[in-house]
Formats: structure tokens, sequence, C-alpha cells
């Protein structure tokens, strides 16, 4: 959810975070092939918007920013999935993302000595 909030405040004067010139590129997840219903693993769909977000983020240079786009008023579910600098996950009003309850869906994490 950090991400919502950091789209969302970004285009807040003095929030001091860096208020963009121009809209930055939208990729929506269902141009990607996500389906909406929260029944279809939409992984796959959301990691393929990524990377395409993430090339928009890569043409725009080391500024570039881009958003992944969860449209308004649909569910979809998905297993993990990770966003690269630059790329920020916008959730339009009343989209959800559902979290797999299927455990292949997340990577193991290791145990961790250093918390």
């Amino acid at each position: 959810m950090t991400p919502l909030l950091l789209v969302l405040a970004s285009a807040m004067p003095g929030s001091g975070l860096p208020i963009w010139s121009r809209s930055p590129p939208a990729v929506s997840i269902l141009d990607y092939g996500a389906k909406p219903g929260g029944e279809v693993d939409c992984t796959q769909a959301i990691t393929r918007a990524v990377a395409a977000a993430t090339a928009a983020v890569t043409a725009e240079g080391p500024a570039g920013v881009a958003h992944v786009v969860i449209p308004r008023g649909l569910t979809f579910l998905t297993g993990s999935f990770s966003l690269a600098t630059g790329v920020y996950l916008w959730l339009e009003p009343g989209s959800v993302l559902l979290a797999s309850t299927e455990l292949s869906g997340y990577p193991a994490v290791g145990a961790c000595s250093t918390w």
C-alpha cells in the first residue's frame, strides 16, 4: 500500500516529492492480459505490465517514472510481483489486488539473523 500513498502524495505541492511536469506513462494491466473478477491468477499479466512500465522508465532516463494501473472498481487475483525503480503501482478508486492463497505464487524467504 505504500506505493499508492507515494503516488498520491507525489502530486501534492509541499510534499517534498517531485511534481511531474507532464503525466507519467500509464500501463494498464488489462492491456497485458489481466482478467478481472478475482478468480484467474493475473500475476504474469501484472509482471508483463511492470516490464512495459520499466521499459518506459528506462527510455525516460534517470528521472523516468511510469505507473502500472489497476483499473477502477475491478478485482484481480495475484501472487508476488516486484516493481522497478521509478515504477509506481496506481490503484484506481475501488480497485482490489486480491492475494492468492496458492503458496507457489510467492518466493521462499530465508531466515534473517540481522533483525
